[in-house]
C-alpha cells in the first residue's frame, strides 16, 4: 500500500450526524447534531469520507438524492453517499452502534470490554417496566 494513498472513513447518518431516535421514514432527516460540521471538516481535510444510512434499498437514488440536499443544506462536507444494506468498503467506520474489539492490541480485556459495550448497546433502547 503506498503511503501517498488516501484512505476511506465511512460515517454512519442516523445517531452520528443527524439527531435520531426512530425511524420515521426514508425522507425524514432530523436535525445535525452539535459538533457533527465541525467533525466532518476535520475528517475530509485527511480523509476520503463516505456517508452511510441503511434506509431501505428501493428508495436508494431518491433517498441518496435527498440526503444529498440534506447535507448540502446544513453544510456538512462529504466525498461520497452510500445508502442501502451493507457498508461502503473503509478503512474506518465511526458508527453509533459499533462495538470496538480489538483483542491482539490489548488482550484478553478487550474482549470483556466489548462485551459490556454490546451490552450496553443492546440495553440501552429498552422500556423499563414498572
Amino acid at each position: 500500500m503506498s503511503k501517498d494513498r488516501i484512505h476511506t472513513v465511512a460515517v454512519d447518518l442516523d445517531g452520528v450526524i443527524l439527531k435520531y431516535d426512530k425511524y420515521e421514514g426514508n425522507y425524514i432527516f432530523g436535525e445535525p447534531i452539535e459538533g457533527a460540521r465541525e467533525f466532518l471538516k476535520t475528517l475530509v481535510k485527511s480523509y476520503q469520507v463516505v456517508i452511510y444510512t441503511a434506509r431501505p434499498v428501493a428508495a436508494n437514488m431518491s433517498v441518496k438524492v435527498e440526503l444529498e440536499k440534506w447535507l448540502d443544506k446544513h453544510k456538512l462536507p462529504y466525498n461520497r453517499i452510500w445508502t442501502g444494506q451493507g457498508k461502503p468498503h473503509a478503512s474506518a467506520y465511526v458508527d453509533d452502534r459499533g462495538v470496538a474489539c480489538v483483542p491482539q492490541e490489548k488482550g484478553e480485556v478487550a474482549y470483556r470490554s466489548a462485551l459490556r459495550s454490546v451490552a450496553k448497546l443492546v440495553n440501552r433502547n429498552k422500556v423499563k417496566k414498572t
